[in-house]
């Protein structure tokens, strides 16, 4: 109980440097004068006549800071129940005072009489003695109805008061994670340290940093953490978004040296940056580190064989050169001939094969068909470079052909929504629409559990032995590519009101955020079928999206444009033009409708 009392008083005294001065007034300055005499008592450890002068004197108490004093004392001379008194009293006076507060919840806090201090400590949130009623919920959690729900955001206050008074950054990292799990970016990074050093886990920091989109932030950040692989591509990624490319390559380049078994990624995109700068020799060496290290590394694969493909040819041969390279000589195009390197598209199809062996992903098949497909594409060139031009028609049937084949090879495992949508781009690309509809009957028929009456979701085609609802359904499809094929394969067999139903879907669906495609093709249907009132919403809505960039804002501006001079709107056109073109200078279009209005006016 002293132990108790002890600290109990330390808490008061630390309150008493909080409370301004309120010792104006008769009262006040009399029980001043007695404190001093009672004190003087106390420290000759005359402890029975501090007490009776101390009730003696009690009647003087009128200010927050009169009552302080006397609780203390009261508590140095271990009369508890007199001070718990002096406390309730106090606190009918002055209900809101925040050190009375702070006081008397400690005090219920350290006799474990939680129900009590709930009464009180929620007054003390988010102010100087907070951390009172941090203390009494992280206290009482085991007893509330979810007790583990310490993710909730109700408990982000908590951890700040925390954090203020203990300094313990724990807590206020605690508090960033929920904002953070709410998707409150800004107000996870709100907290960031003003300060950082390697003690304040910059790796947390820079992740909040990079997802709120502070970028020079988060490589700074990194710069005192211990180094990663993770962290190391953080680290380019964030450069890479403030224009700092040479940053990035650099980060790269350093991550390859200090990871080079742990980081793929950071190989890959050393390799993209020496391709796109024409150095074909760092993009070789990458390149053949990565496929070599990360056998099974699928991006790495996939540009790996699209480098065996694009790199040029040997050149051929000739009689002087022949001549030259039996007496040792060499031209300098010959000898940067023989310097380039190069990949045999065989090898780069072997590696595919050796790791589908291994793994069988869905991703690394597609990439091996998109690959034998351009070597096949090269092969034609070549022979009908003499021959004649090629058959579109036949390269487009071989495809299709691939495809179904693909399709059948990985049935056993169940399509996976990955290769189905490569499927059903190309098919539509081709214009099998017919193939596209059967196979997305499919699709939907694995994917979504029929209804009780037989029929399947959103049937494409209407074969005798597919079984169809009365009236078509729309279902909530899972992804947003569905949505969109589904409305385009509708759209191809002129069921427009079908092909509006399902993208009407996919703007109502709320577990997917429809992209531009989706609110582009409903626009287009409105204003197809004249409601262009609506179709102008679209538009408008489109164009408050910060993802698209200012090529398709400039066309959507020109629609936009078309449709105003549709209405006869040809001022309100002409802003639209302007307005793409200077977000698209190269928009033709939009330039030559403006010389129509122009010409038009004159």
């Amino acid at each position: 109980m002293k132990a108790f009392t002890a600290a109990l008083c330390c808490l008061v005294i630390c309150v008493l440097c909080f409370v301004p001065s309120c010792s104006s007034g008769s009262s006040s300055g009399i029980f001043a004068e007695k404190l001093e005499v009672i004190d003087a008592f106390i420290g000759a450890e005359d402890y029975g006549g501090a007490w009776r002068l101390l009730k003696k004197n009690k009647k003087y108490v009128r200010s927050p800071r009169d009552y302080l004093s006397l609780i203390r004392r009261a508590l140095l001379l271990d009369k508890n129940d007199f001070a718990e008194k002096y406390m309730r009293k106090g606190l009918s006076v002055f209900p809101d005072n925040q050190e009375l507060l702070a006081v008397y919840a400690h005090f219920l806090l350290s006799l474990k009489r939680y129900e009590e201090a709930a009464k009180y400590a929620p007054k003390l949130e988010g102010g100087r003695y907070g951390s009172l009623y941090a203390e009494l919920r992280f206290r009482t959690a085991g007893s509330e109805k979810n007790p583990s729900d310490f993710l909730s955001p109700s408990y982000i206050q908590a951890y700040i008061d925390s954090a203020l008074t203990t300094g313990n950054g724990a807590y206020i990292r605690n508090a960033a994670v929920i904002y953070a799990l709410q998707g409150d970016m800004q107000a996870a990074f709100r907290l960031h340290p003003k300060t950082m050093s390697v003690y304040d886990y910059p790796e947390f920091w820079a992740r909040i940093s990079f997802d709120s989109g502070n970028f020079v932030q988060c490589a700074e950040d990194v710069g005192f953490a211990k180094p990663s692989p993770e962290l190391s591509s953080l680290a380019s990624d964030a450069l890479l978004h403030v224009g700092d490319e040479r940053g990035a390559v650099l980060a790269w380049i350093d991550s390859t040296e200090r990871f080079p078994s742990s980081n793929p990624a950071s190989w890959y995109n050393a390799s993209r940056a020496a391709l796109k700068s024409g150095s074909m020799g760092y993009a070789y060496l990458f390149l053949s580190s990565l496929v070599r290290r990360f056998p099974d590394y699928v991006p790495g694969l996939a540009a790996y064989g699209r480098f065996s493909v694009y790199t040029p040819p040997q050149t051929k041969e000739h009689i002087f050169s022949n001549v030259l390279r039996e007496k040792g000589i060499k031209t300098l195009s010959m000898e940067l001939d023989d310097e380039l390197p190069r990949v045999a598209p065989e090898e780069a199809l072997a590696r595919m094969n050796e790791s589908l062996a291994r793994t069988d992903d869905a991703s690394l098949a597609l990439e091996k068909l998109k690959l034998q497909w351009r070597v096949q594409a090269q092969a034609q060139e070549k022979a009908h470079t003499q021959a004649g031009p090629a058959d579109s028609s036949a390269s487009a049937r071989k495809k299709a052909a691939d495809i179904w084949a693909l399709l059948e090879r990985r049935a056993g495992a169940g399509y996976d929504p990955l290769t189905v949508r490569f499927a059903l781009w190309n098919l539509c690309r081709y214009d099998m629409v017919g193939e596209a509809a059967e196979l997305f009957d499919l699709w939907c028929a694995s994917r979504y559990a029929p209804e009780t009456d037989g029929s399947v979701p959103a049937p494409a085609s209407e074969g005798k032995n597919k079984q169809v609802a009365p009236k078509e359904r729309i279902v909530p499809f899972k992804e947003e590519w569905e949505y969109d094929i589904g409305s385009y394969i509708a759209f191809k067999q002129g069921r427009y009101a079908r092909a509006e139903e399902i993208l009407t879907a996919a703007m109502n669906n709320k577990n997917i955020k429809p992209g531009e495609s989706v609110r582009l093709n409903l626009a287009l249907l409105y204003n197809g079928s004249s409601r262009r009132v609506q179709a102008l919403a679209l538009y408008r809505n489109i164009l408050e999206d910060d993802r698209i960039d200012k090529k398709l804002q400039a066309e959507i501006y020109y629609k936009i444009a078309v449709i105003q001079r549709e209405q006869k709107e040809n001022r309100s056109a002409v802003l639209s033009l302007n307005q793409a073109l200077a977000l698209d200078p190269a928009h033709s279009r939009s330039r030559f409708m403006l010389k129509q209005l122009d010409s038009a006016a004159d």
